[in-house]
């Protein structure tokens, strides 16, 4: 059902971006993302329909791409399918299922986007994104489509006149972030029989963030109390190295947020693309690579990089100009050190010190094109030390793993992946501790 109060929603749709999460009991949301943030930093290039249509789709040996519906689900999808229009384009269609073969042969799917998603093969029930007139008119000529409706329905949206519409039969909730940063996302759609993430594929499964929280009981949220993220700039301050973005919490009142777990540890100028960055909240793996990771991943059939990506933090061999941590000043002032700093903030020098001394990882993963920079690297700073299975530094041993080996050795990233966080908390202040920070600021520059 659509969610009652549909007022001061700007018209998102075109500039937004998409994607899935899921709560504690599976059920998934759809969260729709203005562009101006904040959204989690993997986050990007999605729509609600793609998500259906092409992110979450899977293709069987027929090259068909289907998106899983159960049983009640369907039912309501055909409950409200009425009769063919002129135009199938965005709309769900039920074909008659004696002319499937000649139905499927319109939709070649050679563009980048799939123009047809298969819901359910035994009902005849298809998502059409797009079809050509000559197409098209074949299936009037034939009567391939008994009903349809247009996928509004399936689809809920936010349009010019500031309201929702649709939804009525979508199995997802939605989560609406507004335009102004200062409101907290709010929750516009309930679905009557929710989807949830065992129905999808395990290695789909993966690619879904996770929330520690109930969508049936959740009105509104801010996504910073849970993600590092983009975007919510508005009242940016850098203090301390964090760059701490002023916005509404869950709870209601307003903190500063870090956007990363990370502080400024290198020069962005003479290292653009390279600064440390982390895509969760509490990484458990620190990728090594020589450029930016997103240079690296693309998704493969297995769900491996989507599984990895979702408990990765990342840093790059590229760096010339490290910062050092803000504390070893403060400590030299002899200017005492609040447990809020203290709690967020490293005291180690190096541009590798800090990064593993943020995020304690459970285990590395190194691109070998990294590696001989690292090896370098190990033997000019003696700030690590390296042997052909662990890294040794700020007194600890971690695992690693090269990229290409990666596969062969899944089964054991991910055991080690999966142990819980033991790295520092990323930075969220209240108003006092802020004031704090500033202050502090202000000596560590004297």
């Amino acid at each position: 059902m659509i969610g009652n109060d549909l007022k001061e929603y700007p018209a998102t749709h075109s500039m937004s971006t998409s994607w899935f999460f899921a709560d504690e009991e599976g059920n998934v949301a759809v969260f729709d993302f203005e562009d101006n943030g904040p959204s989690p930093w993997t986050i990007g290039g999605s729509c609600i329909e793609s998500l259906v249509m092409d992110d979450f789709a899977e293709k069987d040996e027929t090259g068909l791409s289907h998106f899983p519906l159960n049983k009640e689900q369907k039912e309501l999808v055909m409950a409200f399918l009425g009769p063919p229009q002129e135009d199938i384009c965005f709309s769900i269609v039920q074909i008659d299922t004696t002319k499937e073969k000649d139905f499927l042969s319109l939709f070649p799917n050679k563009r980048y986007e799939n123009d047809l998603v298969c819901l359910s093969k035994e009902d005849g029930l298809f998502a059409v994104d797009y079809l050509e007139k000559k197409e098209l008119a074949d299936i009037w000529k034939q009567k391939m489509v008994v009903k349809m409706a247009n996928w509004d329905l399936f689809f809920p949206r936010c349009i010019e006149e500031d309201c929702l519409y649709g939804g009525e039969v979508s199995p997802f909730y939605l989560f609406e972030e507004a335009y102004d940063i200062s409101e907290l996302i709010k929750r516009m759609n309930v679905p009557v029989h929710p989807f949830n993430l065992s129905q999808l594929p395990s290695h789909l499964q993966y690619k879904v963030f996770r929330l520690p929280l109930k969508f049936s009981e959740c009105e509104k949220l801010q996504i910073a109390d849970y993600f590092p993220f983009t975007g919510g700039e508005y009242d940016a301050v850098r203090l301390l190295g964090f760059a701490l973005h002023r916005l509404p919490s869950t709870s209601g009142n307003f903190r500063h947020y870090s956007n990363d777990l990370f502080p400024i540890i290198c020069n962005h100028q003479d290292n653009e693309g390279f600064h440390p960055l982390c895509y969760v909240s509490e990484p458990t793996i620190i990728y090594i690579c020589a450029e930016t990771l997103m240079g690296y991943l693309k998704e493969n059939d297995k769900g491996t990089i989507a599984f990895l990506r979702h408990h990765s933090a990342t840093i790059s061999t590229n760096i010339t100009n490290v910062i050092p941590s803000p504390l070893i000043k403060l400590k030299e002032k002899g200017i005492p050190i609040p447990e809020s700093v203290a709690a967020h903030v490293s005291d180690k020098a190096g541009y590798l010190e800090q990064a593993f001394d943020y995020v304690h990882p459970r285990v590395v993963i190194i691109f070998e094109d990294a590696l001989p920079k690292l090896r370098q690297w190990e033997t000019d700073t003696h700030e690590f030390s390296m042997d052909a299975n662990h890294i040794r530094i700020n007194g600890c041993n971690y695992p690693y793993f090269l990229w290409n080996d990666v596969e062969n050795n899944i089964k054991e990233i991910r055991e080690l992946a999966s142990l819980p966080y033991r790295g520092r908390k990323r930075c969220v202040l209240s108003e006092e501790e802020f004031k704090v920070w500033q202050k502090l600021n202000e000596l560590c520059k004297e």
